[in-house]
């Protein structure tokens, strides 16, 4: 049986499938769900919101729509104490760009690791507290650096230089990340 916000008669169900529909993308039945009354800051069981899903995934129109309804920027989930802010600097290692350059006769492939900087951009705007951490002790500029978002990275560093130093479990600064990152990174050339 196919479901739609005009036909969820069943209030928990509809309160799951903002945050699918969000995840997905599907603007409409995200408003659809949201004019119908659904609760912009409904959790699935773990924790998750509307507003995580929307910008992990990237999609800021329904962040935006999200925003109009009452989201809650600063909710954080159940267990993994992660908000928004901290998905958005978690994504970008899921958004792969592949350029082929040439360069002195020869070809270099150039992986580029994408972030969300406009995603990023909103949540700050609206209010996200960059020094909320993590179960993990993370905030979300260790985030950026785990996941290789360096534009973000650079973001939240440049407006926030308080956040480089504060250290996670694991007794390390957002930077040490990012060292460690490079230290690995591989250069391919064909």
């Amino acid at each position: 049986m196919h479901f739609s916000p005009l036909t969820c008669v069943c209030p928990w169900f509809c309160d799951i499938l903002i945050s699918c529909t969000a995840n997905d993308g599907d603007f409409s039945k995200v408003e659809t769900f949201l004019d119908k009354g659904v609760d912009a800051n409904k959790c699935d069981s773990a924790g998750y919101t509307a507003l995580h899903y929307a910008a992990m995934k990237g999609h800021l129109d329904i962040c935006l729509l999200l925003f109009k309804f009452g989201a809650d920027v600063n909710a954080q989930t159940r267990a993994g104490k992660a908000t928004a802010l901290h998905r958005a600097c978690s994504a970008g290692r899921w958004l792969i760009s592949f350029n082929l350059c040439h360069s002195d006769e020869k070809n270099v492939l150039v992986i580029l690791i994408v972030g969300k900087e406009k995603i990023i951009r909103l949540l700050l705007d609206r209010g996200a507290d960059v020094e909320l951490l993590d179960a993990d002790g993370r905030n979300a500029l260790h985030r950026a650096y785990i996941n290789g978002c360096t534009n973000a990275a650079e973001l939240l560093a440049t407006r926030y230089p308080q956040l480089l130093s504060i250290i996670d479990i694991k007794n390390k600064r957002p930077k040490d990340y990012y060292d460690e990152n490079m230290s690995r990174s591989v250069h391919w050339r064909y």
